[in-house]
């Protein structure tokens, strides 16, 4: 109370204070509402907003005026208290005036109360107008899901599947993601039914940047209302907990199907849960990876993940934060000590919040080696470059990741692949001049408009108009680089094939390698020819054991994209761990046929 005596004081009347303001916080109650689900109708919700933000204005406004006319009426000889309207009084008078019915019985008592109402009915009058849409949509009947989309306005993509409110709230996390680079992009839901109650509302916080139509991919009229054939890409989302995988997936290929039919070129990322499944999908008329075509196969995913978990911990968390879109906000983290950075919470949410990226290269990398390119990336850019994005021909494209110096250096159209913070930080790689940004920090770095014809690059060193060399690190390259290989030459080098001849030698005396070189390979074996006893596993040390619930009933997962990672070729023997699988003989058997000729792995039956 000491800020309102104070002005009291200095003003010479009595402040009655400005605590009407708190009444605007219920602006946002309607959806503090919503936010609890207390209201899950779509027209309620509309509803409850439009009276909590007509209730804020009425009070607001109702205790300015109280404020006015009362502080303009102690200037007067004013004997009663108080000296004005009441505030029940004031939100009386404010009302009949607004509704435009006007009584009479109250009326302004001063010049600066009657500015003050002319001031309240020109806000009112836009209130009440903002207002009229949603009044209207209350009267209207429920809206219709079977008209056309309009692809003028902007790109858009096309999603169908398994619609439902959690996999459209978990798409459009992402999607919506203020560091997205696709701001312009729509997404086009595309399913049979009717959105229900809770869709409907996450589709009006979101109108601006999603549409949903009810229709099916099967149907080309459907496809031809949302407009497939100029779509930037068509998604298919599988069911994650069907009881009928194969189904689902089955399903979904006739999806693609119908797709590719009605527009070949149209691009098509599909979920599947079985990996065996995949191969339906390459024997799709005009399915072509040079048009972007993807299949993401869950089980496979996942089980890999998993698989190369047992050689990195945390190697599937990592990948997750990096799939994932996440921003840091340094305020979120609270440490008892001065140094924030101290706090592993602090170091997590910023490893965290780093993605995968694509971007352009700038023209002075063109002829420079990846561990070059990475280096300055690394230390001038505060960007990690992993890989490389190539053109194998006109029509396609390849990836590289750390390519060696003998088979690949830059060129003009060679892509990053980069772990960044945010799409700005990986535009320092398209905009990086040697001449220019020698002494700038990552983030001022911009475009220039210097001529690079008045110098010469010489590896990580450039020649600047007065012809001095400036080199990174006091390292010069000057010998000619390699030519790189045709494309008879594979990108993957197998561990074995980096030993000289006497390590060549013995190294194939104590393993076998199959004929792509990918895995480590033994003679094809029977089932019983692996299963261990008690006694036996007890003689088992720094094994890996892989617990397999199922039975003779349940569908195959794909236990070898479990096994593949712990059985590369890139591990050295000595690093290659025994793998003990326990479970039921009948579901192991239905797998076995695609293990059998893994090395070290073995089988003890567990409870039924």
């Amino acid at each position: 109370d000491s800020p309102r005596h104070l002005l009291t004081m200095y003003l010479g009347t009595t402040w009655l204070g400005l605590r009407f303001i708190r009444a605007v916080r219920l602006n946002w109650f309607g959806d503090d509402v919503a936010a609890v689900k207390l209201i899950s109708s779509h027209k309620m919700l509309n509803l409850s907003r439009t009276l909590c933000q007509f209730v804020s204005f009425w009070l607001t406004a109702g205790g300015l005026y109280f404020l006015v006319d009362n502080m303009s009426a102690q200037n007067t000889q004013c004997t009663k208290s108080p000296c004005g309207l009441t505030f029940w009084e004031s939100l009386y008078f404010l009302f009949i005036t607004l509704s435009t019915i006007g009584y009479g019985d109250k009326h302004p008592s001063s010049r600066e109360s009657q500015i003050i109402v002319i001031f309240i009915i020109i806000v009112g009058l836009a209130v009440f107008a903002s207002f009229m849409p949603a009044l209207v949509e209350l009267s209207q009947k429920p809206a219709s899901y079977l008209g056309e989309y309009d692809d003028s306005k902007s790109s858009h993509v096309i999603v169908s599947g398994y619609i439902t409110t959690s996999t459209v709230s978990n798409f459009m996390r992402d999607f919506l993601h203020p560091e997205n680079e696709n701001q312009e992009t729509t997404a086009v839901f595309l399913n049979p039914t009717p959105p229900p109650e809770e869709l409907q509302n996450l589709m009006h916080r979101h109108f601006y940047r999603c549409q949903y139509f009810q229709g099916s991919p099967l149907g080309s009229g459907d496809l031809q209302r949302v407009k497939c054939d100029t779509a930037k890409a068509c998604l298919v989302i599988a069911n994650k907990h069907s009881h009928e995988p194969d189904a689902e997936d089955a399903a979904n290929i006739l999806r693609v199907i119908s797709i590719k039919n009605f527009r070949a070129c149209v691009r098509v990322i599909i979920q599947i849960l079985n990996y065996h499944n995949e191969e339906h999908l390459f024997n799709v008329p005009d399915w072509n990876k040079v048009h972007g075509d993807e299949v993401i196969c869950i089980n496979e995913l996942k089980l890999g993940l998993l698989g190369k978990s047992c050689l990195c911990p945390g190697f599937s968390t990592m990948v997750a934060n990096l799939i994932m879109m996440s921003s840091f906000q340094p305020g979120n983290y609270n440490n008892p000590s001065n140094d924030v950075r101290d706090h592993w919470q602090y170091e997590y949410g910023f490893g965290a919040s780093n993605e995968l990226y694509t971007g352009a290269m700038s023209s002075d990398f063109v002829g420079m080696t990846f561990p070059m390119v990475a280096e300055i990336c690394l230390i001038k850019l505060h960007i990690l470059l992993i890989g490389v994005e190539v053109e194998t021909n006109a029509d396609s494209s390849g990836i590289l990741f750390n390519p060696s110096p003998s088979i690949f250096r830059f060129s003009e159209n060679s892509r990053g692949i980069f772990i960044a913070q945010n799409p700005q930080a990986v535009k320092s790689a398209a905009f990086y001049c040697y001449q220019c940004h020698e002494y700038t920090s990552n983030n001022e770095i911009s475009k220039c408009n210097c001529d690079k014809t008045k110098y010469i690059r010489t590896g990580l060193s450039n020649s600047v108009a007065d012809g001095q060399y400036r080199t990174v690190n006091n390292f010069e390259l000057t010998e000619e680089l390699p030519a790189r290989p045709g494309p008879d030459v594979p990108n993957h080098v197998p561990f074995w094939k980096t030993l000289g001849k006497e390590e060549r030698a013995k190294y194939d005396q104590k393993l076998t390698l199959d004929g792509t070189g990918a895995y480590h390979w033994r003679e094809p074996c029977a089932l019983d020819d692996v299963t261990m006893t008690k006694e036996d596993v007890a003689t088992l040390t720094d094994h890996i054991i892989v617990c397999v619930f199922g039975d003779n009933n349940s569908p195959t997962v794909g236990l070898r994209n479990l096994l593949l990672p712990l059985r590369s070729s890139n591990l050295p023997m000595a690093e290659v761990k025994k793998v003990l699988l326990l479970g039921q003989k009948d579901y192991i058997e239905k797998e076995w046929k695609d293990l059998n000729d893994f090395q070290d792995v073995y089988f003890m039956e567990g409870p039924q």
